[in-house]
């Protein structure tokens, strides 16, 4: 499992993030253009201090992403399958922001996201299931990963021309390793002891940074100016 947060300074506290997801949750839904430029610049900048290596990844996403719009758009008839593939294409680039956020977080170890929450007084119940939620992430990608390699080299393929063929190379292996992932996690809980009836600690305090400050900023004058369009 990738973890890129885990051996570098740690720029936002995990908590601003979680923030920022809700506030941006709703800006989406509201925000025009150029707002909606300016979360994608905020979260992309994030994305910058965190993941370096991982930003090219991000941009040649979201580059595909509207090169595909910008081909269906003007350059087919729009029916049932053109009209809905525009569509989820739409869906995709307009909770870009939110994607990279979830992508922030998944890079922090369960031990940092568990020590966030527990600072602000979060059952802890709850804080493992936030932390293992977005600790799954990656591994839910890497095993796709090598689902997806395994059947290439089978010459297998996904198609949308054949689905059900599709989800039996895919999701049906899927589910099985994610009912593996979900044992190995729970003998890791019982190993070190996070279900015994004690009073939890951690190493670390983490503290807001200016950092912190400037992201919540941007994020609430953001939800203000589309709160402000949407009234006047």
């Amino acid at each position: 499992m990738k973890n890129f947060a885990k051996n570098s300074k740690i720029c936002f506290n995990p908590l601003s993030i979680f923030i920022l997801m809700l506030v941006f949750s709703i800006s989406t839904l509201l925000a025009n253009q150029p707002l909606y430029i300016a979360m994608l610049a905020i979260t992309v900048f994030m994305e910058i201090l965190v993941l370096r290596k991982e930003v090219i990844k991000t941009i040649a996403y979201l580059g595909i992403l509207f090169l595909l719009t910008q081909l269906i758009g003007r350059g087919f008839e729009m029916g049932h399958w053109t009209g809905a593939i525009y569509i989820m294409l739409l869906i995709m680039i307009k909770l870009s922001p939110l994607f990279i956020l979830a992508k922030i977080s998944s890079s922090y170890s369960s031990n940092v996201l568990m020590a966030t929450f527990r600072q602000i007084g979060l059952p802890h119940k709850l804080c493992i299931s936030i932390a293992i939620f977005f600790r799954f992430l990656p591994e839910f990608y890497a095993r796709l990963g090598e689902i997806r390699q395994g059947a290439k080299t089978r010459g297998l393929g996904f198609s949308l021309v054949h689905p059900v063929r599709s989800f039996e190379i895919f999701i049906v292996p899927l589910m099985y390793r994610v009912l593996d992932i979900s044992d190995a996690l729970t003998c890791s809980i019982i190993t070190k002891g996070i279900d015994y009836p004690c009073k939890k600690t951690s190493y670390r305090r983490y503290k807001f940074s200016y950092l912190d400050g400037l992201a919540l900023t941007l994020g609430f004058l953001i939800l203000g100016g589309c709160i402000w369009i949407k009234i006047v």
